[in-house]
Protein backbone atom coordinates (compact mmCIF):
# COMPACT_ATOMS: atom_id res chain seq x y z
CA UNK A 1 0.00 0.00 0.00
CA UNK A 2 1.51 3.34 -0.79
CA UNK A 3 2.94 5.69 2.23
CA UNK A 4 1.17 8.46 3.34
CA UNK A 5 2.13 12.15 1.90
CA UNK A 6 5.58 11.17 3.06
CA UNK A 7 8.34 11.73 5.62
CA UNK A 8 9.25 14.80 7.04
CA UNK A 9 12.62 14.94 5.76
CA UNK A 10 12.83 12.95 2.67
CA UNK A 11 16.24 12.79 0.83
CA UNK A 12 16.98 15.43 -2.10
CA UNK A 13 15.45 15.00 -5.14
CA UNK A 14 16.35 11.96 -7.01
CA UNK A 15 17.73 10.12 -4.53
CA UNK A 16 15.63 7.37 -3.45
CA UNK A 17 12.36 7.77 -2.12
CA UNK A 18 9.02 6.15 -2.05
CA UNK A 19 5.40 6.49 -3.34
CA UNK A 20 3.20 8.95 -1.34
CA UNK A 21 -0.30 9.37 -1.96
CA UNK A 22 -2.57 12.45 -1.86
CA UNK A 23 -4.69 11.87 1.03
CA UNK A 24 -6.50 15.09 -0.20
CA UNK A 25 -7.37 14.57 -3.77
CA UNK A 26 -9.66 17.11 -5.69
CA UNK A 27 -11.73 14.39 -7.21
CA UNK A 28 -12.77 17.00 -10.50
CA UNK A 29 -8.92 17.54 -11.06
CA UNK A 30 -8.37 13.86 -11.11
CA UNK A 31 -11.18 12.71 -13.31
CA UNK A 32 -10.77 15.44 -15.77
CA UNK A 33 -6.78 14.40 -16.22
CA UNK A 34 -7.75 10.81 -15.91
CA UNK A 35 -10.10 10.86 -18.88
CA UNK A 36 -7.81 13.21 -20.70
CA UNK A 37 -5.73 10.04 -21.90
CA UNK A 38 -2.44 12.08 -21.77
CA UNK A 39 1.05 12.42 -20.09
CA UNK A 40 1.88 15.17 -17.61
CA UNK A 41 5.76 15.42 -19.77
CA UNK A 42 2.85 16.53 -22.50
CA UNK A 43 2.23 19.46 -19.98
CA UNK A 44 6.05 20.36 -18.70
CA UNK A 45 7.44 20.49 -21.45
CA UNK A 46 5.82 23.51 -22.91
CA UNK A 47 8.32 26.34 -21.03
CA UNK A 48 5.79 29.11 -22.69
CA UNK A 49 2.65 28.25 -19.95
CA UNK A 50 4.09 28.91 -16.45
CA UNK A 51 3.88 26.24 -14.53
CA UNK A 52 0.75 26.53 -11.51
CA UNK A 53 2.33 27.88 -8.18
CA UNK A 54 0.86 28.64 -4.64
CA UNK A 55 -1.11 31.10 -3.33
CA UNK A 56 1.90 33.19 -1.99
CA UNK A 57 3.36 32.44 -5.29
CA UNK A 58 6.80 30.77 -3.24
CA UNK A 59 6.59 26.97 -5.02
CA UNK A 60 4.80 25.30 -8.34
CA UNK A 61 2.51 22.70 -7.40
CA UNK A 62 3.19 19.17 -7.97
CA UNK A 63 0.77 18.17 -10.73
CA UNK A 64 1.79 14.35 -10.58
CA UNK A 65 0.60 14.28 -6.90
CA UNK A 66 -2.52 16.44 -7.77
CA UNK A 67 -3.54 14.97 -10.83
CA UNK A 68 -2.91 11.60 -10.85
CA UNK A 69 -2.65 10.95 -7.07
CA UNK A 70 0.59 9.51 -6.21
CA UNK A 71 4.05 11.07 -6.58
CA UNK A 72 8.25 10.28 -4.82
CA UNK A 73 8.99 11.51 -1.52
CA UNK A 74 12.19 12.92 -2.96
CA UNK A 75 9.61 14.84 -5.69
CA UNK A 76 11.26 18.54 -6.10
CA UNK A 77 7.77 19.93 -5.33
CA UNK A 78 7.11 17.94 -2.72
CA UNK A 79 6.45 20.83 -0.60
CA UNK A 80 3.53 21.23 -2.21
CA UNK A 81 2.25 17.56 -1.01
CA UNK A 82 1.84 18.88 2.33
CA UNK A 83 -1.45 20.25 2.24
CA UNK A 84 -4.37 20.27 0.55
CA UNK A 85 -5.13 22.62 -1.90
CA UNK A 86 -6.84 25.87 -1.74
CA UNK A 87 -9.50 26.66 -4.43
CA UNK A 88 -7.92 29.03 -5.70
CA UNK A 89 -5.30 26.82 -6.22
CA UNK A 90 -7.50 24.62 -8.15
CA UNK A 91 -8.51 27.13 -10.55
CA UNK A 92 -4.69 27.57 -11.29
CA UNK A 93 -4.50 24.24 -12.05
CA UNK A 94 -7.57 23.93 -13.87
CA UNK A 95 -6.58 27.16 -16.11
CA UNK A 96 -2.91 25.57 -16.64
CA UNK A 97 -5.13 22.49 -18.22
CA UNK A 98 -7.34 24.80 -19.89
CA UNK A 99 -4.33 26.18 -21.86
CA UNK A 100 -2.86 22.90 -22.31
CA UNK A 101 -5.98 22.25 -24.36
CA UNK A 102 -6.94 19.42 -21.75
CA UNK A 103 -10.70 19.65 -21.98
CA UNK A 104 -13.38 20.03 -18.86
CA UNK A 105 -15.63 17.31 -18.35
Amino acid sequence: MPAPAGPANPPPPGQGGQQVTNLHPVEELKRRWTSCGRVLRDLTSNNNIPHPRTDDGSMELCLAYHLRGTCSSTCARRASHQRPLTPTEVQRIHEYLDAHGVARL
